[in-house]
């Protein structure tokens, strides 16, 4: 009766934990590591005004979205915030161009970047010059089957 007993375990275990979602040590089954996003942030002053200027890669196969707003129900667009110091921002957010893709997660046409990527902003130079420069960049990554939660990638810069 004891064989059986523990046959029975052995054989059902499996079983229970793919019920359960897990497989076999890797996670719950369907979710997607988060994917690592290079960020780079670098600052720099050109006629008394502070460029602030963050390079990023998404890695192959997921894409992050655009700052355009894209319609009523579409994804939130990427922000870039600061932390310190309150600058006073000068003009629109900047971002490298965008493309326009057809997302399966979704079922839309929306703006967005694969690969490497660009967003800046100019600030008014601050009276007291050269504070490190902190915040964090607001951001949603997809693949063509599901969106991760959205990322607050946080960055910091000061002048060279």
């Amino acid at each position: 009766m004891r064989i059986f007993f523990l046959a029975l375990c052995f054989l059902l275990t499996p079983l229970v934990l793919l019920a359960q979602g897990m497989d076999f040590g890797r996670g719950p089954v369907g979710l997607l590591p988060e994917p690592k996003i290079e960020l780079l942030a670098t600052l720099s002053q050109t006629n008394g005004q502070w460029l602030l200027h963050l390079d990023g890669r998404i890695p192959p196969g997921f894409h992050l979205y655009s700052i355009k707003a894209q319609g009523d129900l579409g994804p939130k667009p990427t922000q870039l915030i600061l932390v310190e110091p309150k600058l006073t921002p000068i003009g629109p957010l900047v971002e490298s161009e965008p493309q326009l893709i057809e997302d399966l997660a979704l079922d839309e046409r929306l703006w967005v970047h694969q690969g490497d990527f660009f967003i800046e902003q100019r600030y008014q130079k601050p009276v007291n010059g050269a504070l490190p420069v902190r915040g964090f960049l607001l951001f949603q990554v997809c693949d063509n089957l599901i969106c991760l939660n959205p990322i607050k990638q946080p960055f910091s810069a000061r002048l060279p």
